[in-house]
This record gives C-alpha cells, structure tokens and sequence, in this order.
C-alpha cells in the first residue's frame, strides 16, 4: 500500500509540474527544471539560475529542503523580520505564564 501510494503521489507531483504556472510575473523563469528533486544536476542548476539574492526562488520551489537553504545562505541577503522576532516573543511570554504558578 506505501509503495502504491509513494507512485500515486510521485505521478501527480510529476504532472503537476509539468502544467505548473509560475505566480511570478514580468520576469522569465524556464520550466527546464529537471525532476524538481533537490539532488537532480539540473534541478540544481535551475536552483542557482533562479535564485533571487532578496526574494528567493519562485513559487514552486520548497525553501525547506537543505539545497535551497544551502544556496539562499551562500547567495542571498539576510535579515530578519521585525514582526518575526515580536510574533516570538509574544509567544514566549505566553508559554513562561502557562508555566508560571498562579500566585
């Protein structure tokens, strides 16, 4: 049943591809991006083509696999989100209360 189920996910995700249509707009993107597999040579050479030094990668692209990350650490800007680090904090201080005994 996984097996099966490994080759229907594969099989959609491999159409899927194919009839994909990039949200990005007024730049040129190719769609000869190999087998979308971080360890495919020409997934990764369409991977360092398209990667932008602010914004990333296009739409399609996981930005939690460890290629992409490789690559947006090594040829991107880095920065960090001031409603990120306000959105964690705010979190911290409501785990520390649900910790904290009532007085």
């Amino acid at each position: 049943i996984v097996s099966a189920a490994s080759i229907c996910a594969k099989v959609t995700r491999d159409n899927a591809l194919r009839t994909f249509a990039f949200a990005e707009t007024g730049i040129k993107i190719s769609t000869d991006f190999g087998s979308g597999y971080p360890g495919d040579a020409r997934t990764k050479d369409w991977l360092r083509q398209n990667c932008d030094s602010v914004f990333g990668f296009p739409s399609n692209v996981r930005f939690s696999w460890s290629t992409t990350t490789a690559l947006l650490k090594d040829n991107g800007h880095a920065f960090e989100w001031e409603a990120d680090q306000e959105e964690e904090e705010a979190n911290q201080s409501k785990l520390m209360s649900f910790m904290t005994a009532p007085q």
